[in-house]
């Protein structure tokens, strides 16, 4: 995620950019600042929710043992957890420094939701990544119960969301001095 974030960076700069509440620093490190916003859920194009669900979406996949299958095949929500189409994890997450790097990502999780301005957004993202994070209780979080924040599905939806915004930024009209 921290290379999403980079080219993003790079090529849309503005999508990301402090102009809505959020500053990225050198090292892509988000800080949000002291200024109100309203929660819009996964479709809010603000930079401070699209770098925290970047962030969300990148300790979902560093817990990651089994690689996702692309293209995905159908699967019903029943056949989840115990389906025999999963494959032996290809990694699990015994590595001290794995672990400690997991550990390391949820901290900052937590520092930057809690440094949210506006209660409902910080409730909001300190109840997700608590659930998130609940993929790190599992040796296979795959199958798991908490495996729907490791789904294509999840991947898509954020995709969508950065997406909106990079097109909500090339739509807006440039003002010139």
């Amino acid at each position: 995620m921290d290379d999403a974030i980079a080219l993003l960076n790079k090529h849309f700069p503005t999508v990301l950019a402090k102009h809505a509440g959020a500053t990225i620093l050198a090292d892509s490190t988000p800080r949000p600042e002291m200024s109100h916003l309203e929660y819009i859920s996964s479709t809010s194009t603000e930079p401070v929710h699209l770098l925290l669900n970047l962030r969300i979406l990148a300790v979902s996949e560093a817990c990651r043992t089994i690689p996702l299958e692309y293209p995905p095949k159908p699967v019903s929500p029943d056949s989840m957890v115990t389906s025999p189409a999963f494959e032996e994890p290809e990694k699990t997450p015994d590595c001290p420094e794995q672990q400690l790097d997991l550990l390391t990502r949820a901290q900052k999780l937590y520092a930057f939701a809690n440094a949210l301005s506006d209660a409902n957004d910080r409730a909001t993202y300190l109840k997700e990544i608590h659930n998130v994070l609940g993929l790190l209780a599992y040796k296979v979080p795959e199958m798991s119960p908490m495996t729907k924040y490791m789904t294509m599905e999840t991947r898509e939806a954020v995709a969508n969301q950065i997406n909106r915004a990079i097109l909500g930024e090339s739509s807006t009209p440039s003002i010139r001095a």
